[in-house]
């Protein structure tokens, strides 16, 4: 097992999210499907991050 799905196995709190039709470059290969993926990400986290603060 290695990258991503290793990631997420050994470290505490990580998450592998496989984000389809995108590959190494995605942000010169497609533009907009990595701008969508990465802003959900994004989001997750700010979210997660704000419920933890607001305890």
């Amino acid at each position: 097992m290695n990258g991503g799905p290793a990631v997420e196995k050994f470290i505490l709190g990580a998450k592998f999210v496989k984000a389809e039709g995108l590959g190494h470059f995605a942000p010169c290969d497609d533009p907009i499907g990595f701008g969508d993926a990465i802003v959900a990400i994004l989001d997750e986290v700010i979210n997660k991050a704000s419920a933890v603060t607001s305890r």
